[in-house]
């Protein structure tokens, strides 16, 4: 299992389906969502606690104890957990999609095309839609292919 996982995200080689791409899409888009949220749940509950369980002298007294300055900017601390979240989910989506371009025959860059407004709708379809390349290709066997147990 965790072989399979290491080979499916952590690799550029090799092909995948489409329904293993569009669910394993889906679940990096909800666990990425799940770290946003309680990202955004974490926040509220700083200010909630900050703003009403604690006078003003409590929180200068917690500053003054940890050695941390007062400043009227924000602190943006808490800003860099999604940030980061987005730069892994954006890393492990273009290996997927790299591997679905295998799929269908065609090299990795065609993902490029994406970054092109109006054509970059016709690898999307692609990658979402069509089917991969029933033979084995340059870039590996069909991940659909079952070895006939007769």
């Amino acid at each position: 299992m965790i072989r399979k996982l290491k080979t499916l995200l952590f690799t550029f080689n090799g092909r995948i389906s489409k329904n293993n791409f569009i669910v394993t899409s889906l679940i990096l888009s909800f666990i990425s969502m799940i770290i946003y949220s309680a990202n955004d749940l974490s926040e509220i509950m700083i200010q909630y606690i900050m703003k009403n369980l604690l006078s003003v002298n409590e929180i200068v007294m917690l500053y003054e104890l940890y050695g941390l300055e007062i400043k009227n900017n924000v602190d943006y601390s808490l800003a860099l957990i999604p940030f980061f979240t987005f730069l892994i989910f954006i890393y492990f989506n273009t290996i997927l999609m790299i591997k679905r371009c295998h799929d269908r025959g065609r090299s990795g860059w065609f993902c490029l095309y994406m970054l092109i407004p109006i054509v970059g709708i016709w690898p999307l379809y692609e990658l979402y839609c069509l089917n991969g390349v029933k033979d084995k290709n340059r870039y590996g066997k069909n991940p659909l292919y079952k070895k006939s147990t007769l």
